[in-house]
């Protein structure tokens, strides 16, 4: 019992002893975290936001690192808060762009990508013009029901060398659904640009649903009667 209880005496200070514990103890102590820190994964690397600037491309901006990136306009637009009631906010925003016509479509097919400068996401749509809300007169092909559009809108979701890219604003859109669509002239490809903020399906009950994550619609829950008597009274 007596020699048990020197093996528990301390150990003289500057003695080998001493030293080669310490020593030994260290080396636990490393190959213990270092086997401790290899059993524990690796947490992925989180979605980022990034802001695009003039002059960059998106493919330039990319990290090494990046798996989700949320791309933002530098020059953002501040939201009017809070928002005009819904019927309030269709007449600015006819009053905005008056050549601009109005119209319910239903979507055949949507498809994001890289605009051709290769600095923003956008989106295009082929549809069918289900109703015509507000025609505009000076269109060198004024819309009619039945007619098939195809519509470029900003905004998407690409994959860019394996890195999912979605901007702010990434718009939603299905097969076979309803939109209310505010359409500029055709340009030069044939294609109209969405504009006005104007871009919402037509949900239950004929009332208008967000389809952007951000920034919210003042139009939220107007009905396709309100909007109609509304730009019925702005001819």
């Amino acid at each position: 019992m007596k020699a048990a209880y020197r093996m528990l005496e301390p150990t003289p200070m500057g003695s080998t002893s001493t030293t080669s514990g310490a020593a030994l103890l260290s080396t636990l102590l490393v190959v213990g975290i270092g086997c401790a820190a290899a059993r524990v994964p690796q947490a992925a690397p989180g979605p980022r936001t990034m802001v695009v600037h003039s002059g960059r491309t998106i493919r330039e901006l990319l990290q090494p690192e990046d798996k989700v990136v949320f791309l933002v306009h530098d020059d953002n637009v501040m939201v009017e808060a809070p928002p005009p009631p819904p019927r309030d906010a269709l007449r600015r925003l006819l009053d905005v762009g008056p050549w601009y016509a109005v119209a319910v479509v239903k979507v055949n097919h949507a498809a994001s990508s890289l605009n051709g400068t290769g600095t923003w996401v956008k989106t295009d749509l082929r549809a069918t013009i289900e109703e015509v809300l507000r025609p505009v007169a000076a269109d060198d092909m004024p819309l009619e029901r039945g007619d098939s559009v195809d519509v470029l809108i900003s905004g998407g979701e690409v994959a860019i060398e394996g890195v999912t890219v979605r901007t702010e604003d990434a718009p939603r859109f299905a097969t076979d659904q309803r939109y209310l669509l505010a359409l500029g002239p055709r340009d030069a490809m044939g294609q109209r640009m969405n504009s006005l903020g104007m871009a919402l399906s037509v949900g239950q009950n004929d009332r208008l649903a967000s389809i952007r994550p951000a920034p919210p619609s003042p139009l939220v829950g107007l009905s396709l009667t309100d909007a109609r008597e509304v730009i019925r009274s702005r001819r």
